[in-house]
């Protein structure tokens, strides 16, 4: 019977480690087939995989921000870490009062031994403190004055450079307005020296009448705008508010030109007293020597040119015959010319600027061949 018993205890217990030992299996069979999706390899771009980085590190510093919070709030000093930190900082500090501790000993044995006392050690090194920061200063203050100076000679330098480009872009400026101009001349010189056929010369004339007649309607367009205008103006009924705001702007205007002529004056009687009371050496006298001649050989050359010019203009006029049309429309230009002055003379004299009975010596005596030659140089 004991014998049956005892078999009966190890049959069960062996059945039962079974069963315990199966339905682990089973629990990690199942927790595997839950989980299987997570261990199978998928293919990741760069930006989930950034995304998955990222998130990592996020993790990582935002589960450290938490403890650090976690730790502060409850005052946990048991972490190893912070007890590391304050064993090394409490290190640091015993040991830098014990070489303060032995430095005194060291300083009090050698002021028994000079046969002077610790206050006196002390002030000598207060002394000596205060002549080495004075030492420190100077040099601070020397490595300050020769950054300074370094850099105003880089300003320098950089200036002359800059002063040097400019240069350089004026000389290239100028050329380019040189070559501008002697090609102008060149084409005139050719354009004048050329013999024009008899289409050429109509097809000239086409062209310009079109251009003097578009310049002419503008021209009228605007003088017939601009007395609209003023009409429109004058047979207006202005209020009084609209009145004393134009009265204001006009005030406001008038004080702004004034300033600007008055500060204009004012810069140029500076600047003439500047160089007044500047002295000159012999080469600036010779610059503006130099820079005086051009300008007078500049404008001596081109009242030649306009001399000359006219002269050639006169002999043309008075060896070209003239035909029936042209003497008509000279005829007309000089009627239109004498007519313009005739009622300006008139709007003068209702003005009161101008007298209704001049002197015969101020009449020019020359006036219909002066403008009889205009006309023939418009035409």
């Amino acid at each position: 019977m004991e014998v049956a018993k005892g078999d009966l205890r190890a049959f069960m217990r062996k059945h039962v480690h079974w069963g315990i030992t199966n339905l682990h299996k089973k629990n990690v069979e199942l927790s595997f087939e839950r989980n299987e999706w997570r261990l199978k390899p998928r293919a990741l771009d760069e930006a989930s995989a950034a995304t998955k980085i990222q998130a990592g590190f996020r993790g990582k510093a935002g589960r450290k921000r938490h403890n650090k919070i976690r730790r502060t709030q409850q005052t946990d000093y048991a972490d190893p870490e912070c007890e590391d930190a304050a064993i090394k900082m409490q290190a640091a500090s015993r040991g830098r009062k014990s070489r303060k501790r032995v430095e005194n000993i060291k300083r009090s044995k050698q002021a028994e031994d000079a046969g002077y006392s610790l206050e006196q050690d002390a002030a000598a090194r207060q002394i000596q403190g205060a002549a080495r920061r004075r030492t420190a200063n100077s040099k601070v203050d020397k490595a300050r004055k020769s950054r300074e100076q370094e850099q105003m000679l880089r300003q320098l330098a950089k200036e002359q450079e800059m002063e040097g480009a400019a240069i350089k872009i004026q000389g290239i400026s100028r050329k380019k307005y040189a070559k501008r101009k002697v090609a102008k001349k060149r084409k005139e010189k050719q354009l004048t020296s050329r013999e024009w056929t008899k289409d050429e010369e109509e097809a000239a004339q086409k062209i310009q009448t079109a251009a003097r007649r578009r310049r002419d309607t503008k021209r009228v367009k605007r003088v017939k705008s601009s007395k609209q205008k003023q009409a429109e103006l004058e047979h207006k009924q202005w209020q009084d508010d609209e009145v004393t705001a134009a009265i204001k702007l006009q005030t406001s205007s008038r004080r702004r030109n004034a300033k600007k002529r008055v500060k204009r004056l004012g810069d140029a009687k500076k600047r003439q007293g500047e160089m007044e009371a500047k002295e000159w050496n012999e080469e600036e006298h010779k610059a503006a020597t130099a820079l005086q001649s051009n300008k007078r050989r500049r404008n001596a050359s081109k009242r030649v040119k306009r001399i000359k010019d006219s002269k050639q203009r006169e002999a043309q006029m008075s060896s070209k015959e003239w035909n029936e049309q042209e003497v008509a429309a000279a005829t007309s230009i000089q009627a239109g010319r004498r007519a313009k002055k005739s009622r300006q003379r008139v709007q003068n004299i209702k003005d009161g600027s101008e007298s209704a009975f001049p002197a015969a010596a101020e009449e020019p005596a020359t006036e219909e061949p002066a403008v009889a030659e205009e006309a023939a140089a418009e035409e």
